[in-house]
């Protein structure tokens, strides 16, 4: 829990953006934590873990996705990190058409 990540909760308070603060995906276990939810953002501090990213998405899907995300929540997980998430700014081991990322010139 970096003080970036800690920063990022904290601004979501101030707009008044409800938000919680984890550690990973495994403290992702009660559905009830996404009632009357219509949309729920992922974010993460500068040394988070692309793949974690990811994994929270997926999660996510799966306890509160509607049935067919659920179903579709590791392609669905992958597409929106891959929408969201910047190149020159990645870090991660995910596989992609050129290979491996690494992280960008003069580090992120």
């Amino acid at each position: 829990s970096s003080a970036n990540t800690k920063e990022l909760t904290r601004l979501c308070g101030i707009v008044g953006t409800p938000a919680m603060q984890i550690e990973g995906v495994r403290d992702l276990e009660d559905p009830a934590a996404f009632d009357g939810a219509e949309v729920v953002g992922v974010t993460g501090g500068t040394s988070t873990p692309i793949e974690d990213l990811r994994d929270v998405a997926r999660r996510v899907l799966e306890l509160a996705g509607t049935p067919g995300a659920r179903k579709d929540a590791d392609r669905l997980a992958l597409a929106a990190l891959a929408e969201a998430a910047t190149p020159a700014g990645r870090t991660t081991s995910l596989p992609t058409a050129a290979g491996p990322r690494t992280a960008a010139a003069g580090g992120v």
